[in-house]
């Protein structure tokens, strides 16, 4: 596998799981130890003595993201974030340090595989999600409920069937930006017209704010609580539960990864699925 390279939001994302995530707060001189202890003296630049002015010289942020640029120049990252998880002292922070970990590594296709009670993990690909969707995940959904206006389901098999005439055309971006927007529209009218069972979930947001208002990983993990989808939010591909920072190019030219045929089949999979699932709760 090429040698991992995160861009400053995944960047900065790491930073801020290092310096106050699941293992707590970190001073800097606490940072400057548990570096050492993993093996990362170069971390003090060239000719700078390690004292305390030096130190104070340096944001926490500072400081931690030159530790990770200087990881990534040597090719280290990927033993960083493993090293980053198995160095908690109990499994179930362990476990907290995988699943954050993945989540910053899924825009690039790759995730941290392993056991947080043995403390083994290792920087993977995302499994490929096997064959190019069938003529029946491809075919339009069953949008008839009764929280879906006749206009709202016209619309919405009209959108369907463009996402289908996308892909076939190779279109993958805006495939994913199509299914992407069918989904969350169908879940919020779910949790728009159940409003007392949605907001009875531990998971809706507090304040309880207007589903309007609810961002699509919320209404994804709401929907998975409830019983509604089978899913869990991470069993969706990032760029679907993140899908409106990619309707900018910009977004798209400084995070993620290259679109490909696996991370497409995941999306249709997924998507489909939880069509499926809402079509018969």
């Amino acid at each position: 596998m090429r040698s991992l390279t995160l861009r400053h939001r995944a960047v900065r994302q790491l930073v801020h799981l290092i310096i106050d995530g699941p293992a707590g707060y970190r001073t800097a001189w606490e940072l400057e130890a548990y570096f050492i202890d993993l093996g990362y003296v170069h971390t003090v630049q060239p000719g700078s003595r390690l004292t305390y002015a030096y130190i104070l010289a340096e944001s926490r942020i500072e400081y931690v993201t030159r530790v990770i640029e200087q990881a990534q120049e040597l090719g280290r990252l990927e033993q960083l974030l493993t090293q980053l998880a198995q160095s908690a002292l109990c499994a179930p922070i362990r476990g907290q340090l995988q699943v954050a970990i993945s989540e910053i590594l899924s825009p690039y296709g790759q995730r941290l595989d392993g056991d947080p009670e043995t403390g083994v993990f290792q920087v993977v690909r995302r499994a490929p999600q096997g064959t190019p969707p069938t003529p029946a995940q491809l075919s339009v959904p069953e949008f008839r409920q009764d929280q879906l206006s006749p206009e709202e389901v016209a619309l919405l098999e009209a959108r369907w069937l463009e996402a289908v005439t996308m892909y076939q055309a190779g279109a993958l971006r805006m495939t994913i930006l199509a299914l992407s927007a069918i989904l969350e529209h169908v879940l919020m009218a779910r949790a728009h017209w159940r409003p007392d069972e949605a907001g009875a979930s531990p998971l809706s947001p507090e304040p309880h704010l207007p589903v309007r208002d609810w961002t699509f990983d919320t209404l994804l993990a709401v929907a998975a609580e409830r019983d509604w989808i089978r899913a869990s939010p991470q069993d969706f591909p990032y760029r679907v539960r993140q899908y409106r920072r990619y309707l900018s190019p910009r977004q798209e030219l400084q995070e993620g990864p290259l679109l490909d045929d696996d991370l497409s089949h995941e999306v249709w999979r997924s998507v489909r699925q939880a069509l499926d699932d809402l079509s018969v709760v």
